[in-house]
């Protein structure tokens, strides 16, 4: 009876003791990736895309705005500028696109210039990059 009573204590103490598996974000594409997660729960952050101009003018023509788009859907648009070396990420006259864990993302600015013409830049963006920000420049080069 003693033997019974200790197994069903060690056997109890085993079972109440199991540690419940980590969670956190298990996603290795993602900036606070945790290698110890075992359950994911959906807390990932994944790069987020700054779109930005360097310039009031492109090819010799003043800007007025730029509307920004990803992979066909508008994310936002903006009429000021950044000088090259000023770091950019998430502040005022940009278009911020988070990304969802795809590898790249194809963009499109549409440039509005003043005097009613149009002129437009496109790319697509590595996003596997694992990084909290990057940049992207849309004025032509």
């Amino acid at each position: 009876m003693k033997k019974l009573l200790l197994i069903l204590t060690i056997a109890g103490i085993a079972i109440t003791s199991c540690s419940k598996d980590k969670e956190g974000c298990n996603d290795r594409r993602a900036t606070n990736y945790d290698e110890y997660a075992v359950v994911d729960d959906g807390t990932c952050d994944f790069t987020t895309l700054t779109f930005y101009a360097d310039s009031t003018h492109t090819n010799g023509l003043q800007v007025s705005s730029i509307d920004v788009t990803v992979d066909g859907t508008s994310i936002g648009s903006f009429t000021g500028y950044h000088p090259i070396g000023i770091q950019v990420c998430g502040t005022e006259n940009t278009a911020i696109y988070k990304t969802q864990g795809e590898t790249s993302v194809a963009w499109t600015a549409t440039i509005h210039l003043f005097g009613g013409g149009t002129s437009s830049n496109s790319g697509t963006v590595n996003t596997s990059v694992n990084q909290a920000c990057s940049i992207v420049h849309t004025l032509p080069n």
